[in-house]
């Protein structure tokens, strides 16, 4: 962050002397106000895109230009909402010299840490408990599952020697552990996750049927074996905090702007059939506590009750209910499916802190009484009116589909994630795929 800031007052003392004596071009003189507001959009900005996590991903030339090139964006539009009088190639330059300076800072930062500390800070450092043999095949599984990242087998330790795992931490480097031998492992756990604690790093565990129901633990997807990670949360709270601020704000905007078209759907579904506006069903939430989840009325009025007698002609797999042609389905109704309209009302759960914009699908309680346990994983955030499974392709994919898209979303979130998917739903809808 510091560095950030250096190369922001780089920008303001290098630019006018580019512009006004290389390019002989008028120069802007930024004010006192202005060189804050560029380094608190520079500061934010590079949080969000993640450039102040991990150093394999914060140093990478295309994440900091990209994130340069999102600040000039902000500043742009700052510069038109407040009138001021600064040409486009001189915002342009001042954040050209900006972004260089970053880079080469930023550069001779990590290659002196390097240096310093002499270790290989440019590959996720893997540490496997369990033997040798173990290790390296553990160490294939997992680098062949991400080929965009550098990973290094730093050693393996067998589970009798955890009491001194802080020394063989200390001594390794390690980044990352990999947990093989769960078993021996067993008496040691609190010390494994004490030092995974103290050095900010993940712990993955190859085991096909680990319990516990630690947010902490997760399914990681992708791999030729099970793995499972053991994650600390602490450091990601901020970012579920910013999550749910957007959330409100989001969610407030939406239902002002979109007013009248709520009254509008709302008085079509009282005049077109009989029961009420809005349909309460009962679904599963963070936590696994159920949640009256709000949708505009698509069905008639007993559609719950019929249910039983359609379950032989349900076409979905898995876990899951769905009929291409319900006959329950109001004529009205089968508009609104398609176009996503009478998912609206959940703009309120949003309002209300039961679920968000951006996240898994949330389920009817049928569903989830069907689930393996481990399905209910996908519980450990907040359900979305949107996420990967609607924008993917929503009912042409199956429950394997959906449940790796939730485990998916889950392990690589991020506010610029959301931000995407927020913006794919929109052509999602307009193209109307995959809702019925």
């Amino acid at each position: 962050m510091t560095l950030d800031v250096l190369a922001v007052l780089a920008a303001v003392v290098l630019g006018p002397l580019l512009l006004g004596g290389w390019l002989d071009l008028a120069v802007y003189q930024p004010s006192a106000a202005d060189i804050v507001i560029a380094v608190v959009v520079t500061i934010v900005v590079a949080a969000m895109r993640g450039l102040y996590g991990r150093r394999e991903l914060r140093h990478r030339a295309l994440g900091i230009l990209n994130g340069a090139f999102a600040v000039l964006l902000v500043l742009s539009l700052l510069v038109v909402l407040s009138g001021h009088p600064i040409l486009g190639p001189s915002l342009f330059l001042f954040w050209l010299v900006g972004a260089g300076v970053a880079l080469v800072l930023r550069r001779a930062y990590d290659l002196a840490v390097a240096a310093f500390i002499g270790k290989d800070l440019d590959s996720r450092r893997l540490l496997v408990i369990g033997s040798a043999a173990e290790g390296t095949r553990l160490f294939a599984t997992v680098a062949a599952a991400d080929p965009k990242v550098s990973y290094a087998l730093v050693g393996s330790v067998p589970a009798k020697r955890l009491p001194d795992i802080f020394a063989i931490c200390e001594e390794l480097w390690p980044s990352e552990l990999l947990l093989a031998d769960l078993e021996g492992a067993r008496p040691y756990i609190a010390r494994l996750l004490q030092v995974c604690r103290v050095r900010h790093m993940p712990l993955k565990v190859s085991l096909a049927g680990l319990a516990g129901d630690d947010e902490a633990v997760s399914f990681l997807p992708g791999f030729t074996e099970p793995l499972f990670a053991v994650r600390d949360t602490h450091s990601r709270r901020r970012h579920y905090i910013v999550k749910r601020l957007a959330d409100i704000v989001g969610s407030a905007l939406l239902i002002v702007l979109l007013s009248p078209v709520l009254l509008a759907i709302a008085a079509l579904v009282k005049l077109t059939s009989r029961g009420p506006v809005l349909y309460s069903s009962r679904r599963v939430g963070v936590g696994q506590r159920p949640f009256p989840c709000y949708k505009f009325r698509t069905m008639c009025a007993d559609a719950d009750a019929r249910q039983a007698e359609l379950e032989c002609l349900n076409e979905a797999e898995g876990c899951l209910f769905k009929i291409a042609d319900d006959p329950r389905v109001t004529r009205l109704g089968g508009f609104l499916r398609r176009t996503s309209l009478d998912e609206l009302p959940q703009l309120f759960n949003v309002l209300r802190g039961q679920m968000s914009l951006v996240g898994p699908r949330p389920l009817p309680l049928r569903d989830v009484d069907l689930m393996e346990d481990w399905h209910k994983r996908r519980h450990v955030v907040l359900p979305g009116v949107t996420g990967l499974w609607q924008v993917s392709g929503r009912s042409g994919l199956g429950f394997d589909d959906m449940i790796e898209l939730d485990y998916r979303y889950i392990e690589t979130w991020s506010l610029r994630g959301d931000l995407a998917i927020l913006a794919r739903t929109a052509g999602t809808v307009l193209a109307r795929k995959g809702a019925y």
